[in-house]
């Protein structure tokens, strides 16, 4: 991530390889096909229904049959809505291109924070009714939970320098010397701008769920789905600050010619970093499969069509080569002494499974 407080260059050999071309692209047409499959059979978003919403919305010039077709398939309007985001993205993408000439994927992750919470709240806004001025119950607090979410982590990522003009993800610059020229510009369209909001919008497809059984009154799912998310984020906003702290204070001392002691060896393995690798990763991954409970509290089965979102999002970290990899990598690459702490603390869940 970018950051105001400094940066290291990696100057070391590192351990691992950064994920191939091909692998990459074949994973993600993998997913946007699971995806389609998944939201084609269960979640209505099917070719038929785009017809009848351009019907209702373009041929007829109809504002009011427009409504009514975006309240009775909120999902197939929210799952248009983010491919026309993918293609704003991708515009503003090569449009703002870095130094290198090629493009500059940073609006995705200035947008990450917001777009699901903006999800839920326009599935919260469907179930409003003149008889229910306040809309579901459920699904108010799940756009409350994900605001919270959206919130904290723009504000990480503001005091880090991500919303100053020109600053990108250090990860960006060593992924575009991974995959040169028009490879970069497929996995712009491909990855980053298609996959990613689409992503994004499926962590908040429970709330659509929710919505539409809006009739179903809270339960003990919901209660253990709003506590999980709640304690999940305070580890996740635990951990970010931990980090935080560390590498400011690390570059202050390197700044003034001070000792730096304890942060002699350039990284984190305090905290709860002592525990896990990755513990603010940890908790972001569960957070959303806390939020899928709130789907099961809504009537769906225990194992739903939302799970997809979730799921999907542990592939993004955990599978080989994914963004745990890559950091990791990097990471060897300016620390002589990372490897020993890969060697002690476990890289995802605090407890060693191989």
């Amino acid at each position: 991530m970018t950051s105001l407080t400094g940066s290291t260059a990696a100057k070391l050999k590192g351990s691992g390889q950064p994920p191939g071309f091909w692998v990459t692209m074949g994973g993600s047409f993998a997913q946007l096909g699971a995806m389609a499959l998944v939201w084609d059979r269960y979640a209505g978003a099917s070719v038929s229904e785009y017809k009848r919403g351009v019907t209702a919305c373009g041929l007829d010039f109809s504002v009011s049959g427009c409504r009514d077709w975006s309240f009775s398939a909120p999902w197939t309007v929210a799952v248009l809505a983010q491919i026309v985001l993918a293609f704003a993205i991708w515009l503003s993408s090569v449009v703002k291109r870095g130094h290198d000439g090629l493009p500059d994927p940073s609006v995705v992750d200035k947008l990450w924070s917001v777009t699901p919470f903006v999800n839920a709240w326009w599935f919260h806004w469907t179930t409003i009714t003149p008889q229910r001025p306040y809309g579901s119950p459920r699904t108010l607090c799940m756009a409350l939970l994900a605001t919270t979410w959206g919130m904290r982590l723009t504000w990480n990522f503001w005091r880090k320098g991500g919303y100053i003009p020109g600053s990108e993800d250090y990860r960006w610059v060593e992924v575009r010397k991974w995959m040169p020229g028009m490879q970069f510009e497929v996995f712009n369209v491909v990855f980053i701008c298609l996959f990613q909001p689409l992503l994004l919008m499926a962590l908040a497809a429970p709330a659509a769920v929710a919505a539409a059984h809006s009739d179903v009154p809270l339960n003990q799912s919901d209660v253990a789905a709003a506590v999980l998310f709640s304690m999940l984020l305070c580890g996740e906003t635990v951990a970010d600050l931990q980090m935080f702290d560390y590498q400011t204070e690390k570059y202050r001392r390197k700044g003034n010619k001070e000792p730096l002691g304890p942060y002699a060896r350039g990284f984190i393995e305090t905290g709860l970093w002592a525990w896990s690798r990755h513990p603010n990763y940890l908790c972001e991954v569960h957070i959303w499969f806390a939020y899928y409970l709130f789907s099961v509290g809504a009537g769906e089965d225990p194992v739903n069509w939302t799970l997809l979102g979730p799921v999907l999002l542990a592939l993004l970290f955990v599978s080989p080569g994914a963004s745990l990899d890559v950091t990791e990598m990097l990471s060897s690459k300016k620390y002589r002494d990372f490897p020993e702490y890969q060697a002690r603390v476990p890289k995802f869940y605090p407890i060693k499974l191989w």
